[in-house]
């Protein structure tokens, strides 16, 4: 863009015309003002204040709902046993063979084989400000694997009005059942997630439940609120997606040699790849078995390392001026993993 100041160059012989001279005088010119001949746009083919609106927008539009991932569904995968559902003849079942697709490092599922078995969980839309009445769009989704075609997964309210149901094919493979696009009514206080298992002589599976905002059902995630139940103090106390920060402690005893080595703990939750491990050494205890992190008495010699595998540590300690560490002699350490799951 620029301003003319010169438009016009007047040859020997040219006849003198002031109006054709001055007509552009001081003009800003541009793509757009028709100055330029060769401009791709001219104002002509601009009509008005023309704006762009929806209806010159062909690709469908993202309902901002279904951006949300978040999980309801508490222990979807059935991990921490039966916390967070009534069962009703389903047993947890934990079978690697029988894990489906999609449930990243699950293993875990509820299984019956009892014609009229429920597993349900009911969700308090209270504790969820952000399911409102009227308002949210919710999409409820199951992995399921039934020799059954009358096994289901329900969505009703409170009061067990049902928003839908979704049925296996009866195929014996898995398969994702989903009830989608259903608002939330203005009386309900709840909403019940139902696993139905049907049919007489015939095995149902379940896992990976997921209660989320939107009209689609997206990928499996963990709820916020999935908590491990610990041994010792190991914990999970972290998740962001499906990457968790698993942290706890354990101990070595000393077998007289400079660097003892364990093969343990084996981790709450197994990791999908290696993952990442710090350590640090706590100390050391003597005659009789720490019961708290605190029970060691501090040794800046004594020096942990660690050797992860999916599923839990490979431990060594040692002491850094290459003493024995001594028969009876507990070493505790301190270790945090961060992986995806």
């Amino acid at each position: 863009m620029g301003v003319i100041t010169n438009p016009n160059t007047i040859q020997s012989g040219d006849q003198d015309d002031p109006t054709r001279d001055m007509a552009n005088w001081n003009t800003i010119y541009n793509e757009f003002n028709g100055n330029i001949e060769d401009a791709n746009v001219k104002n002509a083919s601009i009509t008005g204040s023309t704006k762009l609106i929806d209806a010159t927008v062909t690709q469908a539009k993202v309902n901002l709902d279904d951006l949300h991932d978040r999980n309801f569904a508490y222990n979807g995968f059935f991990r921490y046993g039966a916390n967070g559902w009534t069962l009703t003849n389903f047993a947890v079942n934990a079978d690697a063979t029988a894990a489906p697709v999609g449930i990243p490092g699950s293993s875990h599922q509820v299984k019956s084989t009892t014609n009229g078995a429920t597993a349900v969980q009911e969700l308090t839309l209270t504790s969820f400000p952000e399911l409102q009445a009227n308002i949210s769009v919710v999409t409820c989704s199951v992995w399921c694997k039934s020799d059954s075609n009358t096994t289901e997964i329900e969505l009703t309210d409170n009061a067990d009005n049902s928003f839908g149901t979704a049925a296996h094919t009866g195929g014996d493979t898995w398969e994702r059942l989903v009830i989608k696009n259903k608002t939330i009514g203005s009386g309900d206080t709840s909403l019940k997630i139902k696993l139905k298992h049907a049919g007489t002589s015939k095995t149902s599976y379940f896992t990976g439940a997921k209660l989320q905002k939107g009209s689609i059902a997206t990928a499996y995630t963990y709820a916020k609120n999935d908590i491990v139940l610990a041994r010792q103090d190991i914990a999970v106390n972290s998740f962001n997606g499906n990457y968790v920060t698993q942290i706890g402690w354990n101990f070595i005893t000393g077998d007289g040699t400079a660097t003892p080595t364990t093969i343990g703990p084996t981790f709450p939750v197994t990791f999908a790849e290696i993952p990442i491990v710090t350590t640090n050494c706590l100390g050391f205890k003597n005659t009789t078995d720490p019961t708290t992190a605190g029970d060691f008495t501090a040794l800046a010699r004594l020096q942990a390392s660690a050797v992860p595998t999916v599923s839990g540590l490979t431990i060594e300690v040692h002491d850094t001026d290459g003493s024995a560490i001594g028969s009876g002699t507990r070493v505790g350490i301190a270790w945090s993993a961060t992986g995806i799951i």
